[in-house]
């Protein structure tokens, strides 16, 4: 993504336990460039597809001047299983310099049982 602010809502391919209580959601940015000057922003919020402002967690990622390399982070989003089985990500900044195969990746690698 660069200078976009898309919301992308998807669909869990399974049904979580009825105690989850929360969902861990990663967020993965990877540089693969040989020059400094590579800047990497994604700010965006991540909910429940239903859920009001209490229930959403916001992610704010920005790379300054790097080389080639990968970090890595973990927000808890939470989740109520009376709500659509829907993650939303409403990003609110992204912004991608510095190399054709610079990427961020948001995917739920977890949840949280009562």
């Amino acid at each position: 993504l660069h200078q976009v602010t898309p919301t992308f809502i998807e669909a869990l391919p399974v049904e979580l336990p009825m105690d989850t209580r929360a969902v861990i959601v990663e967020i993965f940015c990877k540089m693969d460039n040989s020059a400094a000057n590579t800047y990497g922003y994604l700010v965006a919020h991540i909910q429940q597809e239903g859920s009001d402002e209490a229930g959403r967690a916001e992610s704010y990622n920005t790379r300054y001047n790097v080389y080639a390399n990968s970090f890595y982070n973990e927000i808890m989003v939470p989740w109520s299983t009376t709500l659509p089985n829907k993650l939303k990500v409403t990003v609110l900044i992204s912004y991608k310099d510095g190399g054709n195969h610079n990427y961020y990746r948001i995917r739920i690698v977890g949840y949280v049982q009562a």
